[in-house]
């Protein structure tokens, strides 16, 4: 409880540091195995060095999230300027989840409540030749579908993954307890309405099997696993056994 130190427990080897505050890992909540990753106030940021991304590649990032303030702008993910974010639109006071990038964005209509552990995914892929699509999820639910001409692409080579804030003006800690945290490089998870996860290291489509990696090249991304002194970046996602909890991508 109260680690600051993170460590990548997959074949990657990624290295996880601190960019700012003072995020660590908690036993205070958790959804699965007793531990999870605590924010805090701004800022507060993760910083992991993604590799060999390569243009038009889908991904698709996916948590559960315990919001603890009402705090605006509180970010997930950031990777040269492209965002997902929890943000309350127009000052309404409701917290919903959103992608942003350039002047492009889009928000669910399904609110994150306090106090309360919510699945949150985002997928991103081109579907034609002149077509990318955004989906956002809560609670499995889909509550955006957005299309754009614009590529959605995370950056190609090794690009720099934020967890919490932005790389410009340090606005958006995450302000609350995050588990199960992954980013997939090389698909997009989900198309439709699906269950999330109600095991560790699982898919969210009501499957309660540990995710199967098929084909040649495992798939890139990152995968954070928290237990009380370790935080990891898994490639391959892997049955967890013992006092773990997951925020990742993998």
């Amino acid at each position: 409880n109260n680690s600051t130190v993170f460590t990548d427990s997959s074949s990657y080897a990624r290295t996880v540091s601190i960019g700012a505050g003072t995020p660590k890992i908690s036993t205070t909540q958790s959804k699965f195995d007793g531990a999870s990753i605590r924010g805090g106030s701004h800022p507060t940021q993760l910083n992991a060095t993604l590799s060999g991304i390569t243009a038009d590649e889908a991904w698709t990032l996916e948590l559960w999230y315990y919001r603890t303030a009402s705090t605006d702008y509180q970010a997930f993910l950031e990777v040269d300027e492209t965002y997902v974010m929890l943000r309350t639109p127009n000052n309404s006071g409701n917290f919903e989840l959103g992608f942003f990038k350039t002047f492009m964005r889009t928000y669910t209509t399904a609110v994150v409540p306090l106090n309360t552990w919510t699945h949150l995914a985002c997928c991103v892929e081109k579907t034609s030749l002149t077509n990318w699509e955004i989906r956002l999820y809560v609670n499995g639910i889909r509550g955006a579908l957005y299309n754009t001409a614009v590529s959605f692409a995370l950056t190609t080579g090794s690009p720099l993954l934020r967890i919490g804030r932005s790389n410009s003006s340090g606005f958006a800690a995450f302000d609350g307890y995050i588990d199960e945290y992954r980013l997939t490089v090389g698909v997009a998870r989900y198309s439709g309405d699906f269950t999330p996860p109600t095991l560790p290291g699982c898919n969210g489509t009501g499957d309660i099997s540990p995710i199967n990696r098929s084909g040649t090249e495992a798939l890139r991304g990152i995968g954070l696993t928290a237990n009380p002194g370790t935080l990891g970046l898994a490639s391959g996602h892997k049955k967890l056994s013992g006092q773990e909890a997951t925020a990742g991508a993998g």
